[in-house]
């Protein structure tokens, strides 16, 4: 019996995703892998040979009878526990969120305990303490700029930060390089103002779904594509995905402490 090429794994998506999702998957693997930017010419055509296949509904539902008998004597090797198929699905809402949540709690704790340890405080203007809500406004500022100094250099320097690297993302430019650290300063002012509504409760939960929609949608961010930023996932695995859990529990905890 020929081999049977997995379309589904050659665009990274799921075997129930959606047009919209296989959509969204072909223009980001295109900005990666066309020629006229850089790529394989080959890869190109198996990518445009698999889009081809699954964004037409007929030819897709021929498709998939043909790749389930294929695949049915391997489906141990060909699927994971869950069904799918040992390919990454790339555009992952939640992973991004949670990837983000991790990073602010995390330097937002880290801030506030060296900020006591090494007592700042007593550099703040004594006006701030008599207005308990300006001094709280005060002290999420500088952590806000602190964050972003910080994010740039992880970025920068790593292509990833430490809620990315435990659920193993990563972000790179079209052409396949780490972000400069002033660009990577612009991308991160863009998501705070676009993605997270700088924080501002109501305005935020609009933001945030308005950017869950489009990254679903058209498969990237409007930050990552003025930028020309691609992220990239890889599997996370049961081990790194309960260190995140737990990681998620120890800074709820203390931050309600």
């Amino acid at each position: 019996m020929s081999v049977i090429p997995d379309y589904y794994e050659v665009l990274q998506v799921s075997p129930n995703a959606s047009k919209e999702v296989i959509e969204a998957a072909y223009r980001r693997l295109a900005k990666i892998h066309h020629p006229d930017v850089g790529g394989n010419e080959t890869t190109m055509k198996e990518i445009n040979e698999a889009y081809e296949s699954l964004i037409d509904p007929v030819k897709r539902e021929g498709y998939d009878i043909l790749r389930k008998s294929h695949y049915s004597s391997t489906q141990q090797d060909s699927y994971n526990y869950y069904g799918e198929t040992n390919a990454v699905i790339q555009v992952r809402p939640w992973v991004r969120f949670g990837a983000r949540y991790i990073d602010l709690s995390l330097g937002a704790l880290c801030f506030f305990i060296l900020f006591n340890s090494f007592s700042l405080y007593q550099y703040i203007p004594s006006y701030f303490y008599d207005k308990s809500d300006f001094a709280y406004a005060f002290l999420m500022s500088i952590c806000f700029i602190s964050l972003i100094f910080l994010e740039a250099f992880c970025l920068s320097t790593f292509g990833t930060t430490p809620g990315k690297w435990l659920l193993r993302e990563e972000l790179i430019t079209i052409n396949g390089d780490k972000i400069t650290f002033k660009k990577a300063i612009k991308r991160t002012i863009h998501l705070w103002l676009t993605g997270l509504g700088l924080g501002i409760p109501v305005i935020s939960l609009f933001t945030i779904l308005a950017s869950y929609s489009r990254l679903k949608g058209q498969g990237e961010t409007a930050w990552d594509e003025k930028g020309g930023f691609i992220v990239r996932h890889k599997r996370i695995g049961y081990v790194r995905g309960i260190t995140a859990i737990v990681i998620l529990i120890v800074v709820i905890y203390f931050a309600n402490y």
